[in-house]
């Protein structure tokens, strides 16, 4: 009887410890709590925003190249956020016998991206630009899962 009064008041002690040590130290607002994360500034976050934007800032230009049924194929420099329109327009335009109607011309191109106009008629798949301009395999060869073929998933170790 005496062990269990014993076990009893050491719960009751270690309860009422751990429920003062828990309440919150101040008081907390609710605006507080749900206040915008983008209004926010924390001397960590700030030093990362300020690493991203510089980052985003030397990465103002692209290189793309474009083949095929162009007046002027080759390698073209662009601004970051370009489409293959503006690559289009920049190598002078379609050839006369160019396949137009299998093109996404509003697709946005991106650094090292190479597009293949081709001929009407010409085999091939039928989206051919559109699957070159957005190859889904990095430089370093690392897989983008979002936009890979079924072909360069089963590249990936483990799936």
């Amino acid at each position: 009887m005496i062990g269990s009064a014993a076990i009893l008041i050491i719960f009751l002690l270690f309860l009422t410890v751990g429920y003062i040590l828990s309440k919150p130290k101040a008081q907390i607002n609710d605006k507080d709590v749900f206040a915008d994360s983008s209004n926010v500034v924390d001397g960590d976050d700030n030093k990362a925003a300020d690493k991203k934007d510089s980052v985003n800032s030397n990465i103002s230009s692209i290189k793309v190249e474009v083949k095929g049924q162009v007046k002027n194929p080759g390698v073209y420099e662009l601004t970051n956020g370009s489409r293959i329109e503006d690559l289009i327009i920049k190598a002078g335009g379609f050839m006369p016998d160019a396949d137009i109607d299998s093109i996404v011309q509003v697709k946005k191109l991106k650094d090292e991206d190479c597009i293949v106009v081709k001929k009407k008629g010409e085999a091939g798949s039928g989206n051919s630009l559109a699957s070159a301009a957005s190859s889904s395999i990095s430089s370093d060869g690392k897989v983008d899962i979002n936009t890979a073929t079924k072909e360069e998933l089963d590249k990936v170790s483990g799936i």
